[in-house]
């Protein structure tokens, strides 16, 4: 409108009343009484019965900017109101985000899981507890064919926006996992008012200090146990670096470290009889930096820790209570949902390419944005097939391990009893357990 005003397109302007124009009241004084006179336009608001054009001088001067100032006045009063009325739901439990978690619905102001993204969720932080980075996850979520939090709003019908998307169609990012690991709402840890606006006049939104937040615990049903969200703390801050050739993380990679300087211990492969060996050396020496070599082997550090828990009565406990394993065999029947929902995209992909070609047919696209069209959904539907294929190779991988009932050494059975292991120049070993060990 401001356009055709500048073109001479527009003469005249007409709103219901003064507030449907503007609540800034100096702001919309300038329009009114120099921007709109200055350039010739009339303006009209029908319930104020006021047309610039019969308008008496003492209504220019006195009567509208009045009327603007209480408008103004009003947008202020309410903005306190809703401030202090979100504070209170705060307070009280309430969720007042306009865009629930992923993995959580909202009904009345509370969260419950949804089941459908709460899976997702539930599979990050297993991801993350058996070695992989935020990077590695989303990649992985990405090949599976696993719709990112945008993308799961959209298809519910939910309009979303979020400055974070660089992509038409929003893709799992590191910045998207390692959010998601980082949020307590997965334990049941309601936290707002974390960003605000500066006022009711300014849209810029700054963050709060982490000592305001409104954080409430037990509004609602965890998805994560608190043991696990720790674990994946944890390991946040562990060295988690591994050779290029290889896959999977080394087994006790950011846990061992040497007694004298408190460095993280480096692997290492060397040869004995021909024959490949695996030790830990204090990184330390490693890189001349003082120190001493503090060698051990792999496999005997693996032998000891696993003597220790094999004959310990409460390793298996504690194992059990905290539901891990029974969870994890369980949750390979999340690779059928995440079959069916592909083949179910893969459908809706097909319908839109005969939607679009019927749309071309009756000249409603024109020949170039057919085939541009065509050419985004031919993509997405043969990126989905390829999902498939990955999540039946995932769900045969961990159908295998399923069927091994017998316990053994491996990565998340490391990281969920473990905290530490120094080693002693003289082959001394200490180990610290997240669970009590018999003496």
């Amino acid at each position: 409108m401001w356009n055709d005003i500048l073109e001479n397109r527009i003469n005249m302007v007409v709103v219901k009343d003064l507030s449907r124009f503007g609540r800034e009241h100096i702001e919309t004084d300038a329009y009114i009484q120099k921007i709109f006179p200055s350039l010739s336009v009339r303006f009209v608001a029908v319930l104020d019965s006021y047309d610039s054009l019969l308008a008496k001088e003492e209504e220019r001067s006195l009567l509208i900017p009045i009327k603007n100032f209480i408008n103004d006045h009003y947008a202020r009063d309410i903005s306190i109101k809703i401030r202090s009325s979100q504070e209170v739901m705060r307070k009280e439990g309430i969720c007042v985000a306009a865009y629930v978690p992923y993995g959580y619905q909202k009904r009345q102001g509370k969260l419950y899981p949804d089941l459908e993204s709460a899976i997702v969720v539930r599979l990050i932080f297993l991801l993350k507890l058996e070695g992989k980075n935020s990077d590695e996850i989303a990649k992985w979520l990405n090949l599976w064919g696993i719709s990112s939090p945008a993308e799961f709003r959209r298809e519910k019908g939910n309009f979303y926006y979020t400055g974070f998307q660089q992509q038409e169609i929003a893709k799992w990012t590191k910045e998207t996992v390692y959010r998601i690991l980082h949020n307590r709402v997965y334990i049941g840890i309601l936290e707002q008012g974390k960003r605000m606006r500066i006022s009711y006049k300014v849209q810029k939104v700054i963050s709060v200090p982490k000592e305001n937040w409104s954080v409430i615990k037990g509004t609602h049903l965890p998805i994560i146990s608190e043991k696990e969200y720790q674990l994946a703390e944890q390991i946040s801050f562990l060295d988690m670096r591994r050779s290029p050739k290889e896959e999977s993380i080394y087994l006790l990679s950011g846990f061992v470290f040497c007694r004298n300087c408190k460095k993280i211990m480096v692997r290492r492969t060397g040869r004995s009889k021909n024959k490949k060996k695996n030790y830990y050396l204090c990184s330390s020496y490693n890189k001349g930096k003082g120190c001493t070599r503090h060698t051990i082997s792999e496999i005997l550090l693996l032998q000891i820790i696993w003597e220790i828990i094999q004959f310990n009565k409460d390793w298996n406990e504690v194992a059990q209570k905290n539901n891990m394993w029974k969870n994890r065999r369980k949750g390979n029947c999340i690779w059928n949902i995440f079959i069916q929902k592909n083949i179910e995209k893969i459908e809706k992909y097909r319908k839109r390419i005969k939607q679009i070609k019927v749309d071309w047919e009756k000249g409603i696209l024109t020949q170039e944005e057919y085939k541009q069209y065509q050419m985004v959904y031919q993509k997405e539907q043969e990126r989905l097939e390829q999902a498939i294929l990955f999540c039946e190779q995932e769900k045969e991988k961990r159908e295998e391990e399923r069927k091994c009932s017998k316990i053994t050494l491996e990565r998340l059975l490391i990281v969920w009893l473990l905290k530490r292991i120094e080693i002693y120049e003289e082959k001394k070993i200490k180990i610290w357990f997240s669970f009590q060990i018999d003496r």
